[in-house]
């Protein structure tokens, strides 16, 4: 999803390359789509160019982020209960649990599943 919105026209380094051109005029969002990248180690490179007619600072990165849409279920726990009233409610517990790979990141979220069938 996305892509840059415009190309490198006249610099010797990148041009013809997909970028950021001019002038944004303010903080933009920009989505790309990593997938054909999934499970592979991949290195993100920002990188700037300019020539001596422009006298700007560069550009300003922030709040970067990477999110998978893929879902990986982990760790399942079957509970069966036997018979419930109708409007009864029940209190089910289940084990802590942790993503195995919660060390390998800043932030993560755990999304929970319940089901329940007649």
């Amino acid at each position: 999803v996305g892509s840059y919105p415009g190309s490198m026209a006249y610099n010797p380094f990148m041009t013809g390359q997909p970028a950021y051109n001019g002038q944004s005029g303010g903080w933009k969002q920009a989505n790309f789509d990593l997938s054909a990248y999934e499970g592979m180690l991949a290195q993100i490179m920002f990188e700037t160019a300019s020539d001596s007619s422009v006298q700007y600072a560069g550009w300003y990165i922030d709040d970067v982020g990477f999110t998978s849409t893929s879902w990986v279920n982990e760790y399942t726990q079957t509970v069966y209960i036997p018979s419930i009233a109708p409007d009864e409610v029940l209190e089910v517990s289940f084990p802590t649990w942790a993503p195995s790979d919660l060390g390998l990141v800043e932030n993560v979220n755990v999304n929970y599943n319940a089901e329940a069938t007649a």
